[in-house]
């Protein structure tokens, strides 16, 4: 097809420009790429995870959450997949931010490691207290990072700290959930 007019030109380019910005804001914008969080006051009991570390950027302790939650239901435990970062990401490096990945614990830990057959496993602690909990409408890659943001926002105007470690878990109807504690 010849195009013989700058007003078919213009059209043409047009259409292509809607065309190309549909095919990336589309799947972005259902991945939650500009998704917002709904943040709440909230009590905490201690919770407590079944993970293996990982260094590095947070999005990729996935791999280690993975491996945990395939061994727990191979072993026919039900596994509530849960990440503690351990790090500011505003004061260490993206290769060096700490976190371990896995799931919400329910069971003795040593009876945990005897069914899985895995010794590697660490159980952390997240300790009672008050803070907010942050749900974010997003696919887990974008999760960490809205949430990490929307996380400081609120440590900033409340002129506190934030307590690590900061406790991410998917709940039940899929919807990832972080958990903060602030102190002075």
């Amino acid at each position: 097809m010849v195009i013989k007019s700058k007003a078919g030109t213009l059209i043409f380019l047009l259409l292509a420009g809607i065309f190309t910005m549909a095919i990336f804001l589309v799947p972005a914008w259902h991945m939650g790429l500009f998704a917002t969080g709904e943040i709440r006051e909230a009590s905490f009991e201690k919770i407590e995870i079944d993970g293996l570390p990982s260094l590095g950027d947070y999005y990729k302790t996935g791999k280690k959450i993975l491996e945990v939650k395939a061994a727990y239901e191979a072993a026919g435990l039900r596994c509530r997949p849960a990440e503690m970062l351990l790090n500011d990401t505003r004061h260490v490096v993206k290769g060096y931010l700490n976190s371990v990945g896995g799931c919400l614990a329910e069971l003795n830990i040593n009876k945990v490691r005897k069914k899985l057959n895995r010794e590697d496993l660490q159980r952390l602690t997240m300790p009672a207290g008050r803070g907010i909990e942050v749900k974010v409408d997003a696919h887990p890659v974008f999760a960490v990072r809205k949430a990490i943001g929307i996380i400081q926002k609120e440590s900033d105007r409340r002129k506190l700290k934030t307590l690590f470690p900061v406790l991410y878990y998917i709940d039940d109807d899929q919807t990832p959930i972080f958990r903060v504690i602030f102190v002075k």
